[in-house]
């Protein structure tokens, strides 16, 4: 293919419009990124966070059914851990764990 000069008029050449070709990614492509805190999943900080970062990537969050602040040294073995998925936040996919 051959390539075009740009065009020149009273002595000036007019440059060319660069035209970037942004690639568009798939969902197969883009990171998948999960979020996680100890403050349960409805906890505002958890949404913010969700909102922040939801265009870079999947979006998964497990989090606490109920507040776990000051739990990171406590162990579940009394009853079973259950992961529950729930609809909170739009297209984002989300569970609420027990324990």
């Amino acid at each position: 293919m051959a390539k075009t000069k740009p065009v020149r008029q009273s002595g000036k050449s007019t440059p060319k419009k660069n035209i970037k070709k942004t690639a568009v990614k798939s969902d197969k492509d883009k990171p998948v990124i999960l979020i996680t805190n100890d403050d349960g999943v409805s906890a505002p900080g958890i949404v913010n966070l969700v909102e922040a970062v939801k265009d870079l990537g999947k979006i998964i969050v497990v989090a606490p059914d109920k507040p776990q602040s000051g739990m990171g040294h406590a162990i579940t073995i009394g009853q079973p851990l259950r992961l529950h998925k729930i609809n909170v936040m739009d297209n984002v996919e989300t569970w609420s764990c027990s324990g």
